[in-house]
């Protein structure tokens, strides 16, 4: 949704876009933000759909795990793992 709502669309305006954040980013206040935007994000192979997806089900898979370890503790059945 986010991602939707965004004011660029193609590859050449989203380049256009990130050399522009990129190049008025503080790099001394955001040093690792910088780094993950030049080497990772910039990126001509870079898919944030892909990476969007890989992240979203570890966070369901971890919220799953959490929600299933304390319906165990409720139920009395938690083990120490």
């Amino acid at each position: 949704m986010q991602e939707k709502a965004l004011p660029f669309h193609t590859e050449e305006e989203t380049a256009a876009m990130d050399s522009h954040v990129l190049a008025n980013l503080p790099t001394s206040e955001h040093p690792y933000l910088a780094e993950l935007t030049a080497d990772h994000v910039l990126q001509p192979d870079y898919d944030y759909d892909y990476d969007y997806e890989v992240t979203f089900d570890l966070d369901l898979d971890r919220d799953r795990d959490r929600d299933l370890k304390g319906l165990e503790r409720i139920r009395g059945n938690a083990t120490d793992e």
